[in-house]
């Protein structure tokens, strides 16, 4: 069975190096690039919720070290990487890459963390370690260092970005701000952890935000695992287009040439979003029920009202997306 292990592949046809061993001069000169996939059988098969045969990641480090006379020579090469069969463990291999500058993604799912003040203050690198694991997922996070003086604003800011998720870290995060999301959204949206110290925090967020978010533990969306014959099925009769944000996948209906897609935040009881294409963008128009009747004087906040057709991806097969 293959376990998860990491080690250094010296590439053939250059010198014996690696980065141990090296002096200031050629460790300035090292240039690297990060390759990361995810290996799934041929034949794989969802089978009771679970994947038949075990899908494995890839994290590796390519390096070079050109040489100091002329960069075309290269003096060394090698290629540090890692597999694993765990989606957290991956993802952190990812996130603490040296040098690794990670971005939030425009194509995102955004997600509110409450952090108390206390985690903060005994780990400063905390706020830095969750927010880059958050873009190795594809997530955007907010994240607010909860102090008591500042609980009423901060509950302001969670309403008005509408958010998917709640995250609560600390046990000393005041309620205020909790308070306001549950009265407006109910608690299904809402995770917390009590850990009391920054290693802790790191851990229960590295561990619950793949499946918040959708990703299973084992490298593997939770919607492939979890697909309901019972849901409802997109209420698009003619299929023509389709185009993928983020986790979010948009399909428009030839004939009212409206845009749907699924709401897995489902606030409010909505199940399907609805857009209308308008000057390059996608633009809500509604949210729906799951018969596909409009959820009248329901609250929509800034987030996801408008999407640009040049943030998303096209789609060949729009009518697979409708079941």
């Amino acid at each position: 069975m293959l376990a998860e292990t990491k080690g250094t592949v010296l590439l053939p046809g250059h010198p014996a190096a690696s980065a141990e061993g090296l002096d200031a001069s050629q460790a300035a000169r090292v240039r690297s690039a990060l390759l990361c996939a995810v290996f799934a059988d041929a034949d794989e098969r969802i089978i009771d919720g679970e994947v038949e045969f075990p899908r494995m990641g890839a994290v590796g480090v390519l390096s070079v070290l050109p040489s100091d006379v002329d960069k075309k020579v290269i003096e060394g090469a090698w290629l540090d990487v890692g597999w694993f069969h765990s989606t957290t463990t991956m993802a952190e291999s990812i996130a603490k890459v040296p040098g690794l500058v990670a971005l939030p993604p425009k194509a995102h799912r955004l997600v509110q963390i409450l952090l108390a003040d206390d985690l903060v203050d005994e780990d400063p690198a905390l706020l830095e370690n969750l927010a880059r694991f958050a873009h190795v997922l594809g997530v955007k996070p907010i994240i607010h260092r909860v102090v008591a003086d500042r609980a009423g604003g901060v509950a302001t800011d969670v309403l008005r970005t509408n958010p998917s998720e709640l995250l609560v870290i600390g046990a000393g995060v005041h309620d205020a701000p909790v308070s306001a999301f549950t009265a407006r959204y109910g608690g299904s949206n809402l995770h917390r952890s009590l850990a009391d110290s920054g290693e802790d925090a790191f851990r229960w967020f590295a561990e619950n935000l793949p499946r918040i978010v959708g990703v299973g533990p084992a490298l593997i969306g939770l919607r492939a695992l979890m697909a309901d014959p019972a849901r409802p099925p997109l209420p698009v009769r003619s299929p023509d287009l389709c185009r993928h944000h983020g986790s979010n996948v948009y399909v428009r209906d030839a004939t009212s040439k409206i845009w749907w897609t699924r709401d897995f935040a489902q606030h409010g009881g909505s199940i399907f979003k609805t857009y209308l294409q308008i000057d390059g963008q996608l633009r809500w128009q509604a949210d729906h029920d799951g018969d596909g009747k409009v959820i009248t004087k329901k609250w929509k906040g800034s987030e996801g009202r408008t999407i640009h057709m040049r943030e998303t991806t096209v789609c060949s097969n729009p009518a697979k997306h409708t079941s």
